[in-house]
């Protein structure tokens, strides 16, 4: 009870439901820690965070700290992005304690030609080498380049 006292309005800051005019970062952290510690307690725990490369500051902090002070609980943290990200986030780097980092390929051409025939079907042959060209391999660029075609009007869905 008393702990949960404690995190309830830390956890409500960070979620924007309280006042902004919080307790100091390592307080919120700390908070922040203990909730995913008492998580883990009961199962395993993983945290996915996406786009790292464009991640606030703060959390990029939370992250580490998380990692730094979390050894002993299960939890598992999933931070996605390009890979700029090591470069700007050393700690986030394979051979630092308990990090592993894969690096994706792009798809290969036959594989991307298949997402966007599965995206697109019948797309004019030049359109559909225009966004090949475009996406290199990286199938986000491609769903979002559909996207794009789309609310811009210049592609309509047909069926």
């Amino acid at each position: 009870p008393e702990e949960r006292a404690w995190i309830e309005p830390r956890l409500a800051h960070l979620l924007g439901l309280e006042d902004r005019t919080a307790p100091d970062a390592r307080d919120l952290f700390s908070a922040w820690r203990v909730f995913f510690e008492r998580l883990a307690e009961r199962n395993p725990v993983i945290l996915v965070v996406e786009d790292m490369q464009w991640a606030d500051p703060s959390l990029v902090e939370f992250v580490e700290y998380l990692m730094s002070w979390s050894r002993h609980h299960p939890i598992f943290v999933l931070a996605l992005g390009r890979p700029e990200v090591a470069e700007r986030h050393p700690f986030l780097v394979a051979g630092t304690r308990g990090v592993t980092t894969l690096y994706l390929e792009p798809l290969a051409p036959a594989a991307m030609e298949e997402l966007v025939d599965g995206l697109v079907p019948g797309l004019p042959a030049t359109t559909r080498q225009q966004m090949l060209a475009r996406a290199e391999g990286v199938p986000l660029y491609a769903i979002e380049t559909v996207r794009m075609l789309l609310d811009r009007g210049l592609l309509v869905e047909d069926g």
